[in-house]
């Protein structure tokens, strides 16, 4: 597809073709505010703030994050637990396991 520069170029308006395209246009409207989840920032286990701190101490963290990192609120009435997913961990195939022809 060629565009056309201008309204004396012919040559580009006859060879000018419009391919077929479908797309989908999403708008926002100005109207629209979100509304924070929650108040407060929500507070992680002792054990996950712990981790986090060791990450720091040995240099896996970067030093600009350590600040961020150390004020986490952390409570000891936090599992520290990953959520349910939607999938299955048996349909996972992991490079160690053993494959059987």
């Amino acid at each position: 597809m060629f565009p056309k520069l201008t309204n004396t170029d012919d040559h580009f308006s006859k060879n000018l073709q419009l391919l077929p395209c479908s797309f989908l246009m999403i708008y926002i409207q100005k109207k629209t505010k979100l509304q924070p989840a929650f108040n407060n920032k929500l507070p992680i286990s002792v054990a996950k703030y712990n981790d986090l701190l060791k990450l720091c101490n040995s240099g896996v963290i970067p030093n600009r994050y350590h600040k961020e990192f150390k004020s986490l609120k952390r409570n000891e009435n936090i599992d520290d637990v990953l959520g349910e997913t939607d999938e299955e961990d048996n349909n996972i195939i992991l490079e160690t396991d053993p494959i059987d022809y």
